[in-house]
């Protein structure tokens, strides 16, 4: 049996991103940084966990010690894009570019073994695990936990996915402006799939995931 444990989105990434974060609002000082994480990541070490948080890669920018602090308390840190863009609805060139750039940004933050990928809205574009592979990715996470959810029109292909192992809820509850995770796990016999990417493979994983802000 294996349960995975994820969390994905931190700070304002995902309300830059939608136009939602206010232009006089100053940037890093967001309370699920500043008041959520800290608690949670305690939380986490007094039950001897280990998880997977999905970061956008601005954050290394805006956060620099806290990227630096999950990996450092012994969680792997995956990529969720640079800022939440919706992956599904981009280009090769900007997606290609995004890539690099995240990488480059964990890279420069000492933060290393970032090859895991979840796509915010879940969804992927058919020069995904070309790009991801070339970019040094292993594994993917985009939505969908059963074959007929992971299927895609034709004009979109994308590597075979068998059903998912994982099954993740989460919770959130606020406390004015703070928001913090809590997360409950349902699990069942585990699988993986593999995608086939020129010389290289990455292993897409599908994760049935509520988000804790209620969105992707």
């Amino acid at each position: 049996m294996q349960i995975a444990l994820t969390f994905d989105n931190l700070g304002e990434a995902a309300d830059l991103e939608r136009g939602l974060w206010p232009g006089d609002a100053p940037l890093g000082r967001h309370p699920s940084v500043t008041v959520a994480l800290p608690r949670l990541l305690d939380e986490l070490d007094g039950l001897g966990l280990r998880a997977t948080f999905c970061v956008e890669a601005l954050n290394c920018e805006l956060y620099p010690d806290a990227v630096r602090g999950i990996a450092a308390r012994g969680h792997e840190v995956a990529m969720h894009a640079w800022r939440h863009e919706a992956w599904g609805d981009l280009d090769p060139a900007r997606e290609d570019d995004l890539l690099g750039r995240g990488r480059a940004a964990f890279a420069a933050l000492g933060v290393d073994g970032v090859v895991g990928f979840r796509p915010p809205g879940g969804a992927l574009t058919a020069a995904s695990p070309r790009l991801l592979a070339r970019h040094g990715f292993t594994w993917c996470s985009p939505l969908g936990a059963r074959r007929e959810r992971a299927a895609v029109s034709p004009a979109r292909p994308a590597p075979t996915i068998a059903t998912s192992a994982v099954r993740v809820r989460r919770r959130a509850w606020r406390a004015g402006a703070a928001a913090a995770c809590s997360a409950s796990m349902a699990s069942s016999a585990a699988a993986a799939a593999a995608a086939a990417t020129n010389s290289r493979r990455v292993k897409v994983v599908s994760v049935t995931a509520r988000q804790c802000t209620g969105s992707a």
